[in-house]
C-alpha cells in the first residue's frame, strides 16, 4: 500500500492561478512560513517521503488550500501484489 501526498500538486494548481492573476508564488518555505508546520515536515510531505502525518499538520493543509475533503491532500495507491478477494 502507498499513500502519495498531492500537496506538489496543490501548490502548482494554486501557483498556477496566482501566476495567471500577477501575484507571487507560494514557495514551500512559504507554506510552512502560514500554515505554522515546520519546512522540514512539509519537505518530506511534498516529496512523499513522510512515514506518518500528524491529524494537525493535515487540518492546517486542509485549511489553507481551502478543502473538506482529504482527497484532495492525499492519494492512496493499493498495492498491486495484492490480490482482489
Amino acid at each position: 500500500m502507498t499513500i502519495r501526498s498531492r500537496i506538489k500538486i496543490l501548490l502548482a494548481e494554486r501557483n498556477l492561478e496566482r501566476t495567471k492573476e500577477g501575484r507571487e508564488t507560494i514557495s514551500v518555505r512559504r507554506l510552512s512560513r502560514e500554515t505554522g508546520i515546520t519546512h522540514s515536515a512539509l519537505v518530506k510531505l511534498v516529496n512523499n517521503q513522510s512515514e506518518r502525518v500528524d491529524f494537525e499538520t493535515l487540518d492546517k493543509l486542509m485549511r489553507f488550500f481551502c478543502t473538506s475533503d482529504i482527497r484532495d491532500l492525499l492519494e492512496y495507491i493499493p498495492d498491486a501484489t495484492v490480490e482482489k478477494q
